[in-house]
């Protein structure tokens, strides 16, 4: 889906179709990140690990061991993304 940038006061802008940001969850906030030549716009309101890291600090203190990171093994979002565009000549596959 292309769309066009525009200018929007002294910045520019990149107007969002209503239906795909409520099918994503934003409101009134994103959080923005750059991966590489991507921009990443994330609900601030969607954290489903937030608190994690906390819960496992309170559970190392009192005992529990991690068995392990279960995560090692797979690759950074960045890297998935690319291979997923290259694998679909620039068109998302999802």
């Amino acid at each position: 889906m292309i769309h066009t940038v525009k200018k929007i006061g002294n910045p520019n802008g990149v107007l969002i179709p209503k239906a795909i940001l409520a099918s994503c969850g934003i409101t009134d906030e994103v959080d923005v990140e750059v991966l590489g030549d991507f921009i990443l716009l994330r609900s601030t309101k969607n954290k489903p690990r937030q608190g994690w890291d906390e819960a496992f600090k309170h559970a190392i203190a009192n005992g529990d061991e991690p068995e392990g990171d279960i995560f090692e093994e797979i690759e950074p979002i960045d890297v998935i993304t690319s291979k997923l565009l290259d694998e679909a000549e620039n068109e998302w596959i999802l």
